[in-house]
């Protein structure tokens, strides 16, 4: 896990914890709901990261070459130089 992911984690379980706290029934309807954001955030970023590791393990090699080498360009028979 990232160090945001968890830090999102965190997030959702304080979240949670205030929702417990509170007698108010729209008040801890509101902080399941953030936490559940939160949490949706966190799984968000672990996917964007296996994503990226994925990508990092698809990249070529520094001796593959990025591109076709270039050709020189070709005299046309309207070009008069």
């Amino acid at each position: 896990m990232s160090q945001r992911s968890d830090m999102y984690r965190q997030r959702a379980a304080d979240a949670k914890n205030r929702a417990t706290q509170t007698n108010n029934p729209h008040v801890k309807s509101a902080f399941k709901e953030v936490a559940r954001g939160w949490l949706l955030l966190a799984e968000q970023m672990e996917w964007m990261d296996r994503q990226e590791e994925a990508k990092e393990g698809d990249a070529p090699r520094a001796q593959e070459p990025l591109l076709a080498p270039r050709r020189s360009p070709t005299r046309s028979p309207h070009n008069k130089t």
